[in-house]
């Protein structure tokens, strides 16, 4: 024969609705999520980079290979218009073309510097390989900031009331 139970229970408690814009509680917010694709791939992208330019110095790659030097320009130059796009956003600022393009310029002619500065060798065609990098650099900057442009307005969270009521 069965029991019944001796204890008494539990009311229903009704669970409170969510709100209707997201918490501000510092950096893992929920407008963090929408850029977590730009995150990642420019740190994926750097992380590439500096493998292959630390295996390219260690075995002395660039001296064999002279057509590597231009992907990895490329490849920083992408990375550069990444992350500028990926801070630009996290701090709530505009991304322009300008901005983004005006950032890469820059830090190249500085890379550029950095690699006279640092003691690269100076060969006879030294102009020409400084505007092929500087070239590669751009490129990789236009196709980053087009990446950058599609990765942040195709993840967007609606955060004013007007686009909630729209969409109900």
């Amino acid at each position: 024969m069965l029991r019944k139970p001796t204890w008494s229970p539990m009311p229903r408690l009704e669970v409170p609705a969510a709100p209707k814009k997201p918490a501000s509680a510092g950096f893992f917010v929920p407008t963090f999520m929408p850029y977590l694709k730009l995150f990642v791939a420019q740190a994926f992208l750097l992380v590439l980079i500096a493998v292959t330019h630390i295996a390219a110095i260690q075995w002395s790659l660039y001296w064999h290979y002279i057509w590597l030097d231009v992907p990895v320009h490329f490849a920083g130059g992408m990375w550069l218009a990444l992350a500028g796009a990926w801070m630009f956003l996290r701090a709530n600022m505009k991304l322009e073309v300008t901005t983004i393009f005006s950032l890469v310029i820059i830090l190249s002619i500085a890379w550029e510097i950095f690699e006279l500065a640092a003691g690269v060798p100076i060969e006879e065609s030294f102009a020409l390989d400084t505007v092929i990098d500087l070239t590669m650099d751009v490129f990789g900057g236009i196709l980053g900031f087009l990446i950058a442009h599609s990765l942040s307005t195709h993840a967007t969270i609606p955060l004013n009331e007007e686009t909630e009521n729209s969409t109900s």
